[in-house]
């Protein structure tokens, strides 16, 4: 899954998910398209925003699925 699918699954608008974030609107763009990847407090902000653990989050981004 991909901060994409999260956040159209959210039924969130770009603009919308950094609003509700504090993230900047470019930085947040940068996330998506691959081009770098969420910091810690990112991550904490993002992973409140979806109701799951910044762990939950990470796994769910790079494809590991916990038992």
């Amino acid at each position: 899954m991909t901060l994409k699918d999260l956040r159209e699954e959210h039924n969130l608008t770009q603009k919308e998910l950094c609003r509700l974030t504090g993230l900047p609107y470019n930085t947040y763009r940068h996330y998506e398209y691959g081009d770098t990847f969420p910091g810690k407090k990112e991550m904490i902000s993002l992973a409140k925003l979806y109701g799951m653990s910044p762990g939950e989050l990470f796994d769910e981004l790079i494809g590991w699925k916990t038992p």
